[in-house]
């Protein structure tokens, strides 16, 4: 059976032993709003990802944080050259 031209092919599932394990589904949700992304960085080990909703048609929302991110890097050491 062959493929309707501009159809596009599944992926194939990576078979090798060591290859990574396919990610679980994420509590996603989209914002049909417009907004901007706001990085603030800590320290050298600490930075917050945050998405600001700036107009949705209600007032009383515009300036809020609708989804927000901490990342944690627990790892150190010397950055390759």
């Amino acid at each position: 059976m062959r493929a309707a031209r501009g159809a596009r092919r599944p992926l194939p599932v990576p078979t090798h032993p060591r290859a990574a394990p396919l990610p679980r589904p994420s509590p996603t949700r989209r914002s049909n709003t417009y907004g901007y992304s706001r990085l603030t960085f800590y320290n050298s080990t600490h930075l917050l990802f945050e998405q600001v909703q700036t107009d949705n048609g209600q007032p009383a929302t515009t300036g809020t944080v609708i989804d927000a991110y901490l990342h944690v890097q627990t790892a150190h050491g010397p950055f390759a050259a």
